[in-house]
């Protein structure tokens, strides 16, 4: 369920609330095995290099197309066990800063790993925002409740500065103050989970922002990947 406009993934998404209970306190118990999961992107030319664990905060940055078509594999990836490269993730929080989301590219993904559609749709809590004050409101206020009610391993957002750049209503001023806030409500999110924010080219005047936030990079540019890499999986 979208917290900012109400929308579902799909027709067929019904997630049940959890069950509430007398005390709220959680405790979450892991096994070492879980502590070091590691997702993989599932491509030669980047698995080689580098791969994402549970904790960090991920910058991905390159072409709108190919770094959606990389956000879209890690949305189902992070839901497949951990034996297959995914983070065993009950659901995925995504986003979606740019209102960029692919839902037919995530069925396309999902049908080539062999999972089944209607589970992974219903798995994955896509939030579109429309302006920067909702995608504020979203991060600093309601991202923390999402963490907790869905259980999720990854939270992605995607095209963070579409709306501060193109927007010409945008006092500079104002976007730097609530980036600031962004950036500080993202580090107070809690440590065991995989954050991933994706800048979109060109570059930006904001871009400083948001770069000292991440520990980790990811360039697109750095790598030479077909499209086809990207938009299938390899053959088991």
């Amino acid at each position: 369920m979208c917290p900012a406009c109400g929308s579902k993934l799909a027709d067929a998404l019904q997630v049940q609330k959890p069950v509430p209970t007398k005390n709220n306190t959680r405790v979450q118990l892991q096994t070492a095995y879980e502590l070091n999961a590691k997702l993989t992107f599932d491509i030669a030319g980047i698995d080689c290099v580098t791969t994402l664990t549970t904790g960090e905060r991920v910058c991905i940055a390159g072409s709108r197309h190919h770094a959606n078509l990389l956000l879209t594999r890690l949305w189902v990836r992070a839901l497949m066990p951990q034996r297959h490269g995914g983070l065993a993730s009950k659901h995925v929080v995504c986003i979606d800063a740019g209102n960029c989301s692919d839902v037919y590219q995530c069925v396309n993904f999902a049908r080539q790993y062999g999972m089944d559609v209607r589970p992974v749709l219903r798995s994955i809590i896509l939030s579109r925002v429309f302006t920067i004050y909702q995608l504020a409101g979203v991060i600093v206020r309601r991202l923390p409740q999402l963490i907790q009610q869905f259980n999720t391993k990854m939270v992605v957002i995607s095209d963070l500065l579409k709306m501060f750049v193109e927007d010409p209503t945008v006092k500079s001023q104002e976007a730097r103050y609530l980036l600031r806030e962004i950036m500080k409500a993202i580090n107070r999110l809690p440590k065991d989970i995989l954050v991933i924010v994706s800048l979109y080219n060109p570059p930006s005047k904001y871009d400083e922002l948001v770069h000292t936030t991440f520990r980790k990079h990811i360039r697109l540019s750095e790598f030479v990947i077909p499209e086809m890499d990207l938009q299938l999986v390899p053959a088991r």
